[in-house]
């Protein structure tokens, strides 16, 4: 006998699958994936990547007195901070783009999403060693690059993974005193 509180799942989980995975069809007993709440946290996120890129720029050039990005790369290359944040704020909403259609099309989409941007976030980190700048202009430059696309791979799969935990409530029968 079931609890009139209990909603039954439209689909089975394997033990090996996350819960994360929702085909966004309209439909389902559940609802769909909130469109609108993930792209505000997708919006939430470019403002934090373009404040963090501003403060890291800020931070190694007047801290560690490393002249980040600097003018010995070539000339596309040389970045300000304001170029660098806006630039991140841009690569952020790209990101989104990418974890939407991920979201729409594959299975366990916060997998790939995070492997894809985890290695573009590597990707980057090694554009400064192909450069003439001194090492530590490279290494600098490096883990600026890493960690702000680490924050963007983190900040994106935390909205995404908020709002498909508001699609998988469900409601559970508590367990009864009763049972023996």
């Amino acid at each position: 006998m079931q609890d009139e509180h209990y909603v039954r799942p439209a689909r089975q989980y394997s033990s090996w699958s996350l819960p994360g995975y929702l085909a966004p069809n309209k439909n389902l007993p559940y609802g769909p994936i909130l469109w609108g709440h993930l792209w505000a946290g997708c919006a939430s996120a470019s403002v934090v990547t373009f404040l963090t890129a501003l403060i890291a720029t800020l931070f190694v050039r007047g801290v560690l007195h490393i002249p980040v990005f600097d003018g010995r790369q070539q000339a596309s290359a040389h970045v300000t901070g304001g170029y660098l944040a806006l630039c991140l704020a841009l690569a952020t909403v790209a990101a989104a783009a990418v974890l939407t259609l991920l979201l729409k099309a594959v299975p366990r989409p916060l997998m790939f999403f995070e492997s894809i941007t985890a290695l573009v976030a590597i990707l980057v980190a090694l554009t400064p060693f192909v450069t003439d700048s001194p090492q530590n202009v490279k290494i600098a430059s490096a883990l600026v690059y890493l960690v702000l696309g680490l924050e963007i791979m983190l900040l994106l799969s935390g909205a995404a993974q908020a709002v498909l935990a508001q699609v998988m409530r469900i409601k559970v029968i508590p367990p009864s005193s009763e049972a023996g």
